[in-house]
């Protein structure tokens, strides 16, 4: 075990616990505890290292934060220039995120940053916080009626933390109300529950809106040619970007390659490219790029419409 990522929100015994059971071993002494929460007040930052835990990730989580919170405990297994450019990275992230217009209800450009820039992730997750929390509300209701507060506190700080992560930024801070509001223990819950509902209902037309049009992207999608040069300066720029670890504009750039017929081949190269960049494995990615341009200037790329 070279680190643990603790989640502090959890049934039977939190996080707290959890770190101090841990600690109470003196085996696992070396061993970084990083707290996992969407609670993230200084007394809850000071609560995690009270208890044994080195860090705080404050959730929703930011992907930059979390790998250069990886390399800062955890030594790589393949050599890898020595720099120090992860500020660099969250600055890129901040900064894209600045630049992009926010949807009332959901973002999906922030949470597809947050996915760490993997489309078909998102829409996967988006799938899966329908399935799980599309009944929240009566959920809510039900609980509240039945004065089990607490339970009602965890389901919201659950629905908190996704929502953060998918970039639902209205039901986000409903959440931070609502729960607050619990933990409180307000005597009338009648209009945060009509106002959750309504922002719910929002933020599922706002994710039907978003499928909807990805299929109509898809289906209207024409293949479009490109030129050997074409291609090899996208390449070139791709790995002058991954020289500099900068994982955003790597990723603006793999977007120019979508739209185009590619041979099998062809689309096998571009997956472990964009799949290195995603992973923040920039040497593979340089590598495989190198590797691709050289296929191409020894084969050309007559496959490619």
């Amino acid at each position: 075990i070279e680190m643990i990522l603790m989640d502090i929100n959890m049934p039977i015994m939190n996080g707290y616990e959890a770190t101090s059971s841990i600690r109470n071993d003196s085996k696992y002494d070396d061993i970084p505890i990083i707290a996992l929460t969407a609670n993230a007040m200084q007394k809850d930052i000071d609560k995690a290292k009270e208890s044994g835990m080195q860090e705080h990730l404050a959730k929703p989580i930011d992907v930059p934060s979390l790998y250069t919170m990886l390399l800062k405990y955890i030594k790589p297994k393949v050599d890898t220039p020595q720099i120090n450019e992860n500020e660099e990275i969250e600055e890129e992230v901040y900064q894209t995120l600045e630049s992009i217009h926010e949807s009332d209800e959901l973002n999906s450009d922030q949470g597809i940053v947050r996915a760490g820039g993997n489309k078909k992730l998102y829409q996967k997750i988006l799938s899966k916080f329908v399935s799980i929390f599309e009944d929240s509300a009566e959920q809510l209701e039900e609980l509240i009626k039945q004065k089990k507060l607490k339970e009602a506190g965890n389901l919201l700080h659950n629905i908190k933390g996704t929502a953060g992560n998918i970039g639902a930024i209205n039901l986000y801070n409903l959440s931070v109300e609502f729960e607050e509001a619990l933990n409180n223990k307000e005597s009338d819950f009648t209009m945060l529950l009509n106002r959750y509902r309504e922002v719910f209902k929002r933020l599922l037309t706002a994710i039907d809106k978003l499928k909807e049009e990805k299929k109509a992207q898809v289906s209207q999608k024409k293949m479009k040619p490109i030129t050997q040069k074409e291609l090899n300066d996208i390449l070139t720029q791709i790995s002058e970007k991954a020289k500099k670890r900068r994982a955003v504009e790597c990723k603006k750039l793999s977007l120019k390659l979508e739209g185009y017929g590619w041979s099998q081949e062809h689309e096998s190269m571009l997956k472990l490219v964009t799949k290195a960049i995603r992973e923040y494995k920039f040497k593979i990615a340089i590598d495989a790029i190198e590797e691709y341009k050289i296929n191409i200037a020894i084969n050309g790329i007559k496959d490619v419409e």
